[in-house]
């Protein structure tokens, strides 16, 4: 959801023109709680009392509604991807930005898990009790303990783990507590002519990458503003990296300025990296393979993870 109302119809629509078959579809925790700063969001007042779980619920009710009215289904297991290609369905992968929803309790991390959801991204635009944000004052300084409990709840149910927006103190908590591969869902890399506190840098992005990891290329027009600008941001974050742990970002919907406004120019992306060099096999991989893979590795080492039916996430 956002500020205009819903958005997933059109979104859907635009994602079929582009040819894009699947993609995250994300409630935000501390939604009710931003305002605009410049190039940025900042909270500007605490939750209330039972507010950030029934924002979440009334979110998660809502793109679930949507998505099944405008012929789409959730991604529950890797396998659901080429399924609901071939049913001509688009997947929608549940996430939420923050965890501020768990509001200290790690069982809820389960009951994500029951309503569909498969990533978290553990901070968003504050500090919340599982880290701190590269946006805001260190409030934590590392990865808390309770941000530990999630990261091994998440790694136990198969859950895709999003460090995006996290300080890199709290990446390097994670990339400690767990051995499953992490995903930084919307970013860059300092250091290619734009400094801004939500990107990260060279070492970082290594790190994760070194971790079986994958980085979103992120389409915000934060010191970019063409489409080739967004070409150029790829073909930096693999020389870093290295194409197997790049990907097509998330937030399209909701960052600062997009220099992508639909996945109808997403067909002029494929074009331009292929004929600057970038390989049939490295934009596939880019396209979706890369994420796939991170997802296909957290789910196989998942444990004992509770039985989930559709009546359970559909009820009614």
């Amino acid at each position: 959801m956002v500020a205009g109302g819903p958005f997933e119809a059109r979104t859907m629509e635009d994602m079929r023109a582009g040819g894009l078959t699947g993609g995250s579809f994300s409630a935000v925790a501390d939604l009710q709680l931003l305002d605009a700063r410049g190039t940025a969001l900042v909270a500007t007042r605490p939750f209330g009392p039972g507010e950030a779980q029934a924002s979440y619920e009334r979110q998660i009710a809502n793109l679930k509604t949507n998505i099944a009215a405008n012929g789409g289904d959730i991604v529950l297991a890797p396998s659901d991807f080429a399924r609901l290609k071939r049913q001509g369905k688009i997947a929608a992968l549940l996430t939420v930005e923050g965890g501020d929803f768990l509001v200290g309790d790690v069982s809820r991390v389960g009951g994500a898990f029951n309503d569909g959801v498969r990533s978290i991204t553990l901070v968003h635009y504050r500090p919340n009790e599982l880290g701190d944000i590269q946006t805001a004052p260190a409030v934590n300084g590392n990865l808390t303990g309770f941000g530990r409990e999630v990261v091994a709840e998440m790694g136990r149910l198969g859950m895709v783990i999003d460090i995006a927006h996290a300080t890199e103190a709290v990446v390097a908590g994670v990339l400690a507590t767990t051995d499953r591969p992490v995903m930084c869902s919307h970013t860059h890399v300092l250091g290619h002519g734009v400094e801004n506190a939500r990107f990260i840098t060279e070492g970082l992005a290594r790190d994760i990458a070194a971790h079986g990891g994958v980085i979103g290329a992120w389409p915000a027009g934060i010191g970019a503003s063409t489409l080739n600008d967004f070409v150029d941001r790829i073909f930096q974050l693999s020389e870093v990296v290295g194409p197997r742990h790049v990907s097509l970002g998330t937030d399209m919907d909701a960052n600062y300025r997009p220099i992508m406004t639909s996945y109808r120019q997403l067909p002029l992306v494929v074009s331009e990296l292929l004929r600057r060099g970038y390989g049939v096999d490295n934009t596939t991989a880019f396209l979706g393979g890369n994420f796939l893979r991170v997802f296909k590795t957290v789910w196989a080492k998942r444990e004992d993870a509770p039985f989930i039916s559709w009546p359970d996430l559909w009820p009614g």
